[in-house]
């Protein structure tokens, strides 16, 4: 960008999302004024006079950001401006780099608490509070990285120990491209690497995968070992790009995870978009702590395509589970409820994905000694009440009168 007055500006109310962009050669990068709050979050922003102007009462929320090199500084703060620089439970992350007179500037009366971020503190001008992150959720910024598009990214613990391992590598321009989608034979190479998965002689098991292709070798691998198999119709479909819920799916599966809540589909508030087949998978890697949500915990977004920046942590968790490596704590791993009832009764059953997809979405439940009891015959009462909470119809007509349905029943409105 090479604006005249700034990159971006942003007024009155304006809530958006300022999320992996690149801003460079302005006078301001970015200008928030008046009431703003939005998020900004993982962009680059160098050789600016000013990254960040904020008058006079924005609280934009800054977190993840490079901010390197520009003329004058780095964040400018006026009037009643009360950016969020991070909290203990989740910190900043944002990194300031050479600027030439400052990385911070608060000229406001108020004081700025700073959490995680890196600064140098010789380069802070007004009242500014530094507090370090919590043990369990650390800051990541100092991360050494290869690749110049994962400087301060969520991801980039996680990406370079793959890289560092040989699983996964990057781009030869100096990229990681962590925003970009990974292909089923890609993610089929990943596994195969990562967990050395044995050769397999089947490569003409798979009709649209011909023995030449260059993956072909790794996708039969992956088919053998559970992770990844064939559709319906017989195809592997190697050029698709993986989606969220198939990448779980195949984790759960490639290394024979058992033993959880079946219940705890219950922190996603979008529990409703996922398949049937895969409920089980999903509890078992909320369970193992498998599952990692950037930004918003309580949204899965199931059925969306993977990054390369995701399924760094999930594969890195996968040798966690294994217990192969070492933890790195993250604020976007996904903390099972464990207090919510396990229904013993329906392991096995053949209607148990069914009831526990019903179970997470509030519309049954179980009894008072923690079973569920899928074979003990329901009333036309307990029926109704059911259908009147999944599908909340509309009346059409005034409601019939029964002789044997009380005003006082607890089912009569169903």
């Amino acid at each position: 960008m090479h604006n005249v007055a700034s990159g971006l500006m942003m007024v009155r109310y304006s809530k958006g999302e300022v999320l992996r962009n690149v801003f460079e050669n302005n006078p301001v990068g970015i200008a928030v004024s008046d009431f703003a709050a939005p998020l900004v979050a993982n962009n680059k922003l160098t050789n600016n006079r000013i990254v960040l102007g904020l008058s006079p009462d924005a609280s934009p929320v800054l977190r993840r950001n490079l901010i390197s090199k520009n003329i004058q500084g780095g964040l400018l703060v006026n009037g009643n401006a009360n950016p969020d620089l991070g909290k203990e439970q989740d910190p900043a992350d944002n990194i300031f780099r050479n600027q030439g007179e400052f990385d911070l500037q608060n000229l406001s009366s108020q004081n700025l608490i700073s959490v995680g971020n890196q600064l140098n503190p010789t380069q802070v001008k007004g009242l500014v509070e530094f507090i370090a992150a919590t043990a369990d959720t650390p800051s990541q910024v100092g991360i050494s990285t290869s690749f110049s598009d994962l400087d301060g990214h969520w991801a980039a613990a996680f990406a370079e120990v793959l890289v560092n391992r040989g699983f996964i590598s990057g781009f030869p321009d100096g990229t990681f491209q962590p925003s970009t989608s990974i292909t089923r034979s890609q993610y089929a190479a990943l596994t195969t690497k990562t967990f050395q998965l044995p050769d397999s002689n089947n490569l003409n098991r798979l009709k649209d995968v011909r023995t030449d292709f260059w993956g072909a070798g790794a996708i039969v691998n992956t088919a053998d070992g559970g992770f990844l198999g064939r559709f319906p119709d017989g195809t592997f479909r190697p050029g698709q790009n993986l989606t969220k819920i198939q990448s779980i799916v195949s984790i759960v599966n490639g290394l024979k995870c058992s033993g959880s809540n079946p219940n705890g589909l219950r922190v996603y508030q979008d529990r409703a978009q996922i398949p049937s087949y895969a409920t089980s998978a999903v509890t078992i890697a909320t369970q193992k702590l498998l599952v990692v949500n950037y930004r918003q915990l309580e949204l899965l977004e199931p059925l969306r395509e993977i990054t390369r920046a995701e399924v760094a942590p999930l594969i890195y968790h996968a040798l966690v589970a294994k217990g192969e490596i070492e933890a790195i704590p993250s604020v976007y791993i996904v903390k099972p409820d464990r207090d919510i009832p396990s229904f013993s009764d329906l392991v096995g059953h053949w209607a148990e994905p069914f009831i526990r997809a019903l179970v997470s979405m509030n519309l049954t439940q179980g009894f008072a000694d923690g079973s569920y009891q899928p074979d003990k015959p329901m009333t036309r009462a307990q029926y109704a009440a059911f259908i009147a909470a999944a599908f909340n119809p509309v009346s059409k007509r005034q409601a019939t009168e029964f002789t044997d349905v009380t005003s006082n029943l607890w089912a009569a409105k169903g």
